[in-house]
């Protein structure tokens, strides 16, 4: 009987192994299960921001932020790339900033994106307070209500700050901090910025910064995979 049980599962793996078309499908309805589970996506349903110069599009479940001229084509195939997106990538990154916050610490992070760093950091339970730092009032006045209503209703134990200001002028100003983030739309980041969060850092603090973007053709091709993916999903 053991031996026949072994056989079926090595069966059904070749089977499912051999189905790419299946593969394929399983991938599409389950863009990312660790962030399908947390369900976060339905409070960035129907964001509205609509400027010449700093707009967010959302076809399926793909939500990406722009910056700069709507006038000319926009999107990763045009050769312009969005200030945030939910794609699995984006998805990925944030995640694995979020993992090296240590519990119950203070948390800054710049700038604020589509919040998907944050919503980590809550999800994870792991920081008492969340100080975001973010230069674009247009952007936080959007997100600010929906994000600090979402934090009351689901992670009431995370105080959650948002400030409209340069970081390089705030950095210095919140006191010290256990975990910082910098995902900025400047690169590269100054040397003087770079030293500034260090100094921040209480003991065994965490300093964390983007890294310089991979344009090799494989990963283009990737991510552009992935965001057709979500295109296909239906956000309702």
């Amino acid at each position: 009987m053991k031996n026949t049980l072994i056989l079926e599962k090595r069966r059904t793996k070749i089977e499912i192994g051999k189905n790419y078309s299946l593969k394929r499908k399983i991938r599409c309805m389950s863009f990312n299960p660790i962030w399908k589970q947390h369900q976060e996506l339905d409070m960035l349903k129907d964001i509205k921001l609509d400027y010449n110069d700093l707009w967010i599009e959302q076809q399926g479940k793909l939500i990406e932020l722009y910056m700069g001229d709507k006038t000319k084509p926009c999107g990763p195939r045009f050769g312009q790339s969005p200030a945030m997106s939910n794609i699995l990538e984006e998805h990925k990154s944030m995640y694995n900033a979020a993992k090296k916050c240590s519990k119950h610490g203070r948390a800054l992070t710049a700038g604020l994106g589509l919040g998907l760093v944050i919503l980590y950091l809550a999800k994870m339970r792991k920081p008492k307070e969340i100080v975001v730092i973010e230069k674009e009032k247009r952007l936080v006045e959007v997100l600010q209500d929906k994000l600090i209503q979402w934090f009351s209703t689901y992670y009431p134990q995370v105080s959650i700050k948002i400030i409209v200001g340069d970081i390089y002028d705030e950095i210095t100003k919140h006191g010290t901090f256990d975990w910082i983030y910098l995902d900025l739309i400047d690169s590269p980041i100054s040397e003087e910025l770079h030293k500034n969060a260090k100094k921040q850092l209480n003991k065994h603090g965490v300093y964390l910064h983007q890294g310089d973007l991979d344009l090799s053709i494989d990963n283009l091709v990737k991510l552009l995979d992935g965001r057709d993916k979500l295109m296909c999903i239906g956000g309702k």
